[in-house]
């Protein structure tokens, strides 16, 4: 009975890692990887190739994956990091390395959690940024050089003040539109 209940709790939890979409490996002091699920095998590039039982290095020549698993190793001490997969298309992966009783020695847990869309979304937030900034700029800069060149003495001057006046509105029209633009955006973004 005993048996059963212990070959069914294995199972189960055989059953739960590999059906996880991180990730999930065990290493053995030696770097030979004694578990690992299929997702684990893919976020190496490995689709359909078995991992376990294979040394790490065998597996992947991703540096910055073995050093994380060797300064676990060496530390006993959980290590978090993030690398950058050179598989295609190249994916980005958050990892977590946690020291493992095994018997007398000490292995570790490699966790990748698959962090690529968050990263480009956060790319393309900087650009969009970076653009809305440049949007805004262009447009201001105008409006300050045209008032200011009418305060200068430029009023004056009916033909260019009116032309000028005319200049300023039509920025202050495109600054509008932008400005419109990003709320309708912001609606989107909040699901309304």
């Amino acid at each position: 009975r005993t048996i059963r209940l212990l070959t069914g709790e294995r199972n189960r939890s055989d059953t739960i890692l590999r059906s996880m979409v991180e990730g999930v490996a065990v290493i053995e002091p030696q770097q030979k990887i004694a578990f690992s699920n299929d997702a684990f095998c893919q976020a190496l590039g490995l689709r359909g190739l078995p991992c376990a039982g294979r040394l790490l290095v065998e597996v992947t020549r991703q540096s910055g994956l073995l050093e994380i698993v060797q300064q676990a190793l060496a530390n006993r001490q959980d290590v978090i990091s993030e690398i950058e997969m050179n598989t295609t298309p190249p994916r980005t992966f958050s990892v977590t390395a946690a020291p493992v009783p095994m018997g007398n020695t000490t292995g570790v847990v490699v966790v990748l959690h698959d962090i690529s869309d968050i990263r480009k979304l956060e790319r393309m937030r900087r650009d969009f940024v970076a653009n809305v900034s440049h949007e805004f700029k262009t447009p201001l800069t105008a409006i300050q050089g045209f008032a200011e060149t009418l305060l200068e003495g430029a009023l004056e001057d009916k033909q260019n003040s009116r032309r000028f006046l005319e200049i300023i509105r039509d920025h202050a029209v495109r600054l509008g539109r932008v400005t419109s633009d990003l709320l309708k955006l912001s609606l989107i973004e909040a699901g309304r």
